[in-house]
């Protein structure tokens, strides 16, 4: 069976070692203003959807009667766990601007303003690109221009125990209160992410274990002199789909919760 994109993708990415990566990163649209506005939150809980994307169930941390939870409801008897603000991790600059998060056995070149490829050494001006080359059947990419911050949630034993203890009713209510479908080991608890508010990605497979995939990520030179939003462009030997994704260019919230 051919996978999806957004199985590509996450597969190809997992060995970063920086959590599982969103296809769709961004919140679910009818999510309350202030939600949607913020994006992923420590202790939210939630099914990966078959999309690519995390369906917000309800948070952990909230009562049941804040505005996060009284959208969909909680489970029969809940009880928020405590939250420990001291025991919040947060990194302003954990990934640089541009710098690409890709598959294994990717060739990384850099490109000046003209889309050229720059000699290593030398200085790579405003307005630089990168080429990333694949040489296996399957690949993907992930560049974030704007870099991305990291939240981590540290008390992870005391989200392990309460999970425990409150599995059985969780399942119930997605299954008999909300009617949807979540196999046993399917429902997540957000301990941590990584947030931007623009991004662009690409994911690609073929059959074939000879072919060979450029990506280009280049910013276009506009009238007034400046730098326009990046853009991808790709070739292959084969004649195969790129499948990619990128944030609207006007989006000023950082509420893409890309891993």
């Amino acid at each position: 069976m051919i996978p999806t994109a957004q199985e590509t993708y996450a597969l190809m990415l997992l060995h970063h070692g920086h959590g599982y990566p969103l296809w769709i990163p961004e919140p679910n649209n009818s999510l309350p203003p202030s939600t949607y506005a913020e994006g992923l939150r420590l202790g939210d809980v939630g099914l990966l959807t078959l999309n690519g994307g995390f369906d917000y169930l309800f948070n952990i941390f909230l009562d049941e009667n804040d505005e996060v939870n009284r959208w969909r409801g909680v489970p029969e008897g809940f009880i928020p766990l405590e939250f420990k603000r001291s025991l919040v991790c947060s990194t302003e600059n954990q990934h640089r601007p541009k710098v690409p998060i890709c598959s294994q056995h990717t060739k990384q070149l850099m490109l000046d303003a003209e889309g050229m490829v720059v000699i290593p050494g030398m200085p790579v001006g405003i307005g630089s690109g990168i080429e990333l080359k694949f040489s296996r059947s399957r690949g993907a990419a992930l560049i974030l221009p704007e870099g991305a911050s990291r939240v981590d949630y540290l008390a992870l034993p005391d989200i392990r125990d309460y999970a425990a203890a409150n599995a059985e009713s969780w399942y119930q209510f997605v299954h008999e209160t909300l009617r949807l479908d979540a196999d046993n080991g399917s429902l997540y608890v957000i301990t941590g992410y990584d947030k931007t508010h623009s991004y662009e990605t690409a994911s690609f497979y073929h059959s074939s274990k000879n072919s060979t995939v450029s990506l280009r990520f280049t910013s276009p030179l506009l009238v007034d002199g400046n730098y326009g939003k990046l853009s991808l462009s790709y070739s292959s030997d084969f004649h195969m789909p790129i499948s990619s994704r990128a944030s609207k260019e006007e989006n000023a919230l950082r509420n893409l919760s890309v891993l």
